[in-house]
Parts: C-alpha cells; sequence; structure tokens
C-alpha cells in the first residue's frame, strides 16, 4: 500500500515537470510501472495465500493419518486381547478334563501320586504335557496323563498350561 501511494505521488511530480508529449509518455510509463507493480503485488499475495492454504492442508493431511495410523494400532491390540480371551477361555475349557484328579484349583496331588502343579510356570506345565504325550515324561500316573493328552493338539497344551500356570497366582 505504502509503494501505491508513493508511485502515485512519484508520477504527480514527474508528470507536473514535464511537458507535452515527453509528459504522456512519462505519465503512461508511470501508469504501467504502477499496473505491473500491482500485477506483482497480486501475485505475491496469491503465491503466499496458496503456499499457507497447502501447508495448513499438509498439516491436517498428517493430523489424520496419525489419527488413522493410531486407531489401527488399537485396533490391533484390541484383536490381540480377543485373541487371548480365546486361549483363556479355551484353556479352561480344556482343564475341564483335569480337573477331576488335579482339582478346580490345580493345587491337589493327582491320585494321591503327583505334585501340585498350581505354582508351576506355564514353560514347566507345557514340558511336562508334552512329555506326557510324547511318552518322554512321567511315573505313575502316565499312562493316564497320555491318554488324555491324545486328543490335544499343540495349542490346546499352550492354552491350557497358560490357564493353570494362573491358577497358583
Amino acid at each position: 500500500m505504502r509503494n501505491k501511494l508513493f508511485l502515485t505521488a512519484l508520477c504527480f511530480i514527474l508528470v507536473g515537470c514535464g511537458g507535452g508529449s515527453d509528459k504522456r509518455d512519462k505519465e503512461q510509463n508511470i501508469f504501467d510501472n504502477l499496473s505491473t507493480q500491482n500485477v506483482i503485488s497480486s501475485t505475491v499475495d496469491t503465491t503466499s495465500n496458496t503456499t499457507e492454504k497447502t501447508n495448513e492442508s499438509t498439516e491436517e493431511t498428517v493430523q489424520k493419518a496419525e489419527k488413522i495410523v493410531q486407531n489401527i494400532s488399537q485396533n490391533t491390540d484390541n484383536i490381540t486381547n480377543v485373541a487371548d480371551l480365546y486361549n483363556v477361555q479355551n484353556g479352561k475349557k480344556v482343564f475341564k478334563r483335569c480337573v477331576p484328579c488335579h482339582g478346580i484349583k490345580a493345587n491337589l496331588s493327582a491320585v494321591g501320586k503327583s505334585q501340585d502343579i498350581s505354582k508351576w510356570s506355564k514353560e514347566s506345565i507345557a514340558s511336562a504335557l508334552k512329555g506326557y504325550k510324547d511318552g518322554t515324561y512321567g511315573g505313575p500316573t502316565k499312562a493316564t496323563m497320555t491318554s488324555l493328552l491324545r486328543i490335544l493338539n499343540e495349542h490346546d497344551i499352550t492354552d491350557v498350561s497358560s490357564y493353570i500356570s494362573t491358577l497358583g497366582e
């Protein structure tokens, strides 16, 4: 705005000091310069506004993308929790076959001949169950355990081991 006023004042000074056709030529040159400066100023303003809007738009897009990633992460956590819940439920279901000998809390000595397994780690329980299943582990209850474990798969053994390990907590 100051530039426009300055150029307008300059125009009047130059127009007033000249004469005839030189005066008109100078006047025309001044107005041409003013028009060129107006176009340049307008272009700079438009470019500046466009850049600001683009930057705002980019920031908004980045924020939306971050929210989407966060939602995906939360949903993945929920899926994991659902899977864990299924594993616990499956372990509990499988353990029902163990209750008659080991008790509801897995703290009984099965048939008076086994250990209290309620305080065992899930790794120890899984190792013993796999050993019973393949015949490499067991004492007096080996035949009973081997026959009970025949129908269980690896997933069932992992789930029941995890479930039993929580009973002594």
